[in-house]
């Protein structure tokens, strides 16, 4: 455990004066500063950063500390992916910018390249750069020869925030070809399959907005099978709404009750994700369809399994 840190830190705070309950008040609890003096655990970014503050230093004071630490860098990447799951941008942003100022790619490649990679979506995201500019950084990011960001597929990572960027800049065939990259290559690890579905949600969106309706349907699909296999209901709610999306697009060839039913799939697993405003906005727009049939329907002909149920 890193000592040198929390010698540091306490050295400081009693340079200041202040106890270690002072230190800790809208920080954490006093019992993980006493931790991290005792050099017991590592801090996670956030709670460094705020004790920087308070000991009146820079975060760079103690990242001089641990410039080798792992531990290090798997809790400010954990902490980032946090931000992300906010949409906290500015965050990223300042966090990344302040990082990249103090790091150099030898430090720990992997990290340095997580970081430019953050860094530049939070610059699309916050308006400082346009999107061929942000692109033709990440594209350099993933040309690079050094073999160190295939672990943990952050390269299909890079490459799927380049699609995203494509398909939020309205460039949906551009998008697709990068998706599709994704979808092309094999990986073997137990995370790839959910980071698969989600990429599958994000390109079947593409081919619905291009009307290609088949495609969509057939894509959504793979991705819904890709869920239940693996148990995750995190994007199956929004396939399904996909895909009786593109059904209904295609009347013709699809029983209304069919498409109503699916539907009522992506309502039941949405509910999961406690995301009402969608689920109204799904019930007012595709009113007509489920008037048809029940939710009742769905388990009576075997629609939702007893399995789905629990899980969902």
């Amino acid at each position: 455990m890193n000592k040198k840190l929390g010698n540091e830190i306490k050295w400081l705070r009693k340079k200041l004066g202040i106890s270690q309950k002072e230190l800790a008040k809208g920080i954490c609890h006093q019992s993980e500063i006493s931790r991290i003096e005792a050099g017991e655990v590592y801090p996670r970014i956030d709670v460094l950063h705020k004790i920087s503050l308070r000991l009146r230093v820079t975060i760079q004071h103690f990242l001089s500390l641990s410039n080798d630490r792992t531990d290090y860098f798997d809790e400010t990447i954990k902490y980032l992916m946090s931000l992300n799951r906010l949409f906290k941008y500015k965050d990223i942003y300042d966090l990344t910018n302040s990082e990249l100022n103090y790091r150099i790619k030898k430090d720990n490649y992997y990290f340095f390249t997580f970081l430019v990679w953050q860094n530049t979506v939070a610059k699309f995201k916050l308006g400082i750069l346009n999107y061929t500019e942000i692109i033709e950084i990440l594209l350099q990011l993933i040309n690079d020869d050094q073999s160190f960001i295939l672990d943990d597929f952050l390269d299909l990572k890079i490459i799927n925030s380049i699609a995203t960027i494509y398909a939020e800049s309205c460039c949906y065939n551009d998008a697709i070809i990068f998706y599709k990259q994704i979808l092309d290559t094999d990986v073997k690890s137990e995370k790839f399959p959910i980071f698969k579905a989600k990429v599958i949600n994000n390109y079947s969106k593409c081919l619905y907005i291009l009307g290609r309706y088949h495609e969509s349907i057939k894509i959504s699909k793979a991705g819904i099978k890709i869920c239940k296999e693996e148990y995750n209901m995190e994007i199956i709610g929004y396939l399904y709404e996909r895909l009786a999306e593109s059904q209904e697009k295609l009347l013709d060839e699809f029983p209304e009750k069919e498409i109503a039913k699916n539907y009522y799939k992506a309502i039941f697993y949405l509910q999961v994700l406690n995301v009402q405003p969608y689920i109204i906005k799904i019930k007012k727009s595709k009113k007509r369809f489920l008037e048809l049939i029940t939710i009742n329907d769905l388990f009576n002909t075997d629609e939702i399994s007893a399995t789905d149920y629990q899980h969902a």
